[in-house]
């Protein structure tokens, strides 16, 4: 709309994405149809209420989604294949599974086994998917936007510090973080440490995930990490989608993320079609690109290269 004069919105409008989706709502594109259209707008409008069906809330919500679901799920896609390059004697473990999930999925349908419930049937994959954004998180804090304590203690309590880092001595000094809060009221932790009301506070998630009291051996990569720490009993706490206290990568409790099954699934369901298909590596002379940090993000480096060979069909 900015594109052309104010005089002109009215008449542009009719044309736009979300007055042919309101149309439709109000059953004003063909009278004799009840269908609606199936996206996200489309659920938006559906459950909008008050002014949230406006036009420039829509945007809003539409954006903010497109921040929390895109560039994530991209961003762990590339690091995982980025991985799978560097680390080759992981791949035909994983192709193996996959043709065997495939063709298990297959006899049970009666048709190809590109199901969903084949994806179900990937441990050894959905191991390697959470190792690798383990070594590779998707945020970090630079030391001169935060204020981390070491050691909790009541005298540490400073009212006047604009951030908190709750951590344990074994961690690294500097963190990375996830699962920013703000304490509504004041908080008094077990251990006397006092958090003031309006204290902005956060925990190091990836340090946990690399703090050898929690995590074996947690400097090496080791694609098949939960997929060995998995038995009958804990096959679930092992899983890509899973939290806990000392995995927050989705967040943890009533507030985890609730699009981390699709991640999931959008993740392991482009990785095996990709396996399947295609021999993974670098072009010659190259290895696996480095991550770049930018303000408190990491991101896999955008210049890089994998070379994708296309297997022999059977």
């Amino acid at each position: 709309m900015r594109f052309f004069p104010k005089f002109l919105h009215p008449i542009v409008a009719v044309f736009t994405p979300y007055a042919w989706l309101r149309s439709k709502k109000q059953g004003d594109e063909d009278p004799s149809s009840n269908e609606k259209s199936e996206g996200v707008l489309q659920w938006m409008i559906d459950i909008a209420r008050d002014n949230e069906e406006n036009p420039r809330t829509l945007a809003q919500q539409a954006l903010f989604l497109a921040l929390a679901a895109i560039h994530t799920t991209t961003i762990v896609t590339t690091q995982v294949l980025f991985d799978l390059g560097a680390r080759p004697e992981y791949i035909q473990p994983i192709r193996d599974e996959i043709l065997q999930a495939l063709e298990d999925e297959g006899k049970e349908v009666g048709k190809d086994g590109w199901q969903k419930s084949a994806l179900d049937k990937m441990p050894k994959l959905d191991s390697f998917m959470k190792e690798s954004p383990r070594l590779a998180p998707q945020t970090l804090s630079l030391p001169h936007f935060l204020t981390p304590f070491p050691k909790h203690s009541p005298e540490r309590s400073e009212p006047s510090a604009p951030l908190v880092i709750l951590q344990t001595p074994s961690q690294a000094h500097y963190p990375k973080v996830a699962f920013s809060r703000v304490a509504l009221s004041p908080i008094t932790l077990s251990d006397g440490f006092h958090l003031p009301r309006g204290t902005h506070f956060t925990i190091p998630s990836a340090n946990l995930l690399q703090d050898p009291s929690i995590i074996p051996n947690p400097e090496a990569f080791d694609g098949f990490r939960y997929y060995n720490a998995s038995s009958q009993s804990t096959e679930r706490q092992n899983q890509f989608t899973a939290t806990d206290s000392n995995n927050l990568s989705f967040g943890h409790g009533k507030y985890a993320c609730p699009g981390r099954y699709l991640a999931s699934y959008k993740i392991k369901l482009i990785v095996a079609m990709l396996l399947v298909r295609y021999d993974i590596g670098f072009p010659k002379g190259k290895g696996r690109p480095r991550s770049i940090s930018y303000a408190d993000n990491m991101f896999p480096d955008p210049t890089g290269e994998i070379l994708l060979k296309e297997r022999a069909k059977k």
